[in-house]
C-alpha cells in the first residue's frame, strides 16, 4: 500500500536582530536572540484518507493555515531535558530555559521556557481505517533558505566586518542543525532531528550564562572552595556528587575556539569540571534521525495507533534545542524551511 501522509510545513523562519545581541560571541543561551516564523501551513494530501483539524469537534480538512493555528511569537532556544518530570503525567510537553545563571547554587534552579519561545499546539488526525501512524522521515526536513541567508550575510558582513561574508553565510546556513520537531501522542513522545549527525547532544555541562567569558562558578558551602557549575540534567542514578573535577589551576585557562556559552575561560583558583571524564553523568537527547525511522515496511521506534473515524489527539512542536552546540549567535538572522510529514505505516 502506498504510504498516506499529512504534511506540516513551517516556511520562512527568519530572525529579528536584537540590539542586545550583536557581538556574535555568546551562545543563544546568553543572548537576546529571537527567531520568528513568518508563515506556517499544515497540509493534508487531498488524495489520501488522512485529515487534520485544530479542534476535536472542528472541521477536518486537507490543510490548515497560519490563521487556524496558535499565534506564533518569537522563538528562542529551549530544551527538552528533564522530560521524565512531565511525560506520562501531563498532556502538553514542557520546555526549559537554561539561560539563567546559577548564582551561587551548586544545583541550578530549573526554569520553564516562555511559551512564546517555541511553537507547540494540539491537533487532531482522522483516518478512514484502523492504522499505525509514524513520521515520514524522507518528507520531513529543516532546510536553509540559502537565498535569504545570502542576502542577510551581505548585510552582516558590512555591519560586522570582523567576520567575512562566507563566515556569516556558513553560520546562517547551520541554523537548521539545531532545529527539532517533536510529537506527543498519549504517553509517547518522539523527537526528530531532520539534520541528525552522529554527535551526541549532552543535556548537561558547564556554561557561561554570566556573559563574562568565564564558566559560571559557585562556592561550596561545605568546604568553602570554588567549583564550576554543571547545568542541566543528569543521567539516571547520577548526581552532582558523581562529577569529576580537575585540580585547581593558578592561572586562567583560555579556549582555542571562539567564545560561546559552551566555550569559555576556566577561572584561576576554581575547580574545573572535567567534561570528558564526567560525560557518563550527563543525560543525552533521545532524538531520532532518518535512519531510526527506517523505510515504510519497518517498525520505527516512534509510532502510534489511530482508530477509523475517531479523532486522534497529537501535540506538534517545533523548537531550537539549546543544548545542541550549533545553537550559537552566529546563526542569528537565519531563514529556514520546515516540512513535517506523517504517514500510515500499515493498516491494523
Amino acid at each position: 500500500m502506498k504510504p498516506q501522509r499529512i504534511l506540516i510545513a513551517l516556511i520562512g523562519l527568519s530572525a529579528a536582530l536584537s540590539a542586545a545581541s550583536v557581538s556574535f560571541s555568546f551562545a543563544w543561551y546568553a543572548s537576546a536572540t529571537r527567531l520568528r516564523v513568518e508563515t506556517i501551513q499544515i497540509v493534508a494530501d487531498p488524495n489520501r484518507s488522512l485529515l487534520i483539524s485544530n479542534a476535536e469537534e472542528g472541521e477536518y480538512k486537507e490543510h490548515l493555515v497560519k490563521e487556524d493555528l496558535n499565534p506564533i511569537g518569537f522563538l528562542t532556544p529551549v530544551s527538552t531535558c528533564f522530560q521524565d518530570s512531565w511525560l506520562g503525567q501531563e498532556d502538553m510537553p514542557r520546555f526549559y530555559d537554561m539561560s539563567f545563571a546559577a548564582g551561587n547554587n551548586k544545583i541550578p534552579l530549573r526554569h520553564e521556557a516562555n511559551p512564546d519561545g517555541y511553537f507547540s499546539q494540539e491537533l487532531w488526525l482522522k483516518c478512514d481505517t484502523d492504522a499505525i501512524i509514524g513520521i515520514d522521515a524522507q518528507d520531513t526536513t529543516i532546510t536553509s533558505d540559502e537565498e535569504k541567508n545570502a542576502e542577510y550575510a551581505s548585510y552582516l558582513a558590512a555591519e560586522y566586518p570582523e567576520h567575512t561574508y562566507e563566515q556569516h553565510l556558513e553560520r546562517l546556513n547551520k541554523a537548521k542543525d539545531c532545529g527539532r520537531v517533536s510529537v506527543l501522542v498519549d504517553d509517547n513522545y518522539g523527537i526528530f532531528d531532520p539534520n541528525y549527525n552522529e554527535e551526541i547532544v549532552y543535556f548537561a555541562g558547564p556554561l557561561d550564562n554570566g556573559n563574562n567569558r568565564f564558566y559560571d562558578t559557585y562556592i561550596d558551602r561545605d568546604d568553602g572552595r570554588e567549583y564550576e557549575v554543571c547545568y542541566g540534567e543528569y543521567a539516571e542514578g547520577k548526581s552532582v556528587d558523581d562529577l569529576v573535577y580537575a585540580p585547581v589551576g593558578d592561572e586562567d585557562v583560555h579556549p582555542s575556539d571562539e567564545y560561546t556559552a559552551f566555550v569559555a575561560n576556566h577561572k584561576a583558583g576554581s575547580y574545573q569540571l572535567d567534561f570528558e571524564a564526567s560525560k557518563h553523568c550527563f543525560a543525552t537527547e533521545p532524538r531520532l534521525g532518518e535512519k531510526d525511522l527506517g523505510p515504510f515496511d519497518q517498525n520505527p521506534p516512534f509510532q502510534f495507533n489511530i482508530n477509523a473515524f475517531e479523532p486522534k489527539r497529537i501535540v506538534v512542536s517545533f523548537y531550537l534545542e539549546g543544548w545542541d552546540l550549533d545553537s550559537v549567535n552566529g546563526a542569528m538572522g537565519a531563514s529556514c524551511d520546515l516540512n513535517l510529514s506523517f504517514k500510515i505505516l500499515r493498516e491494523r
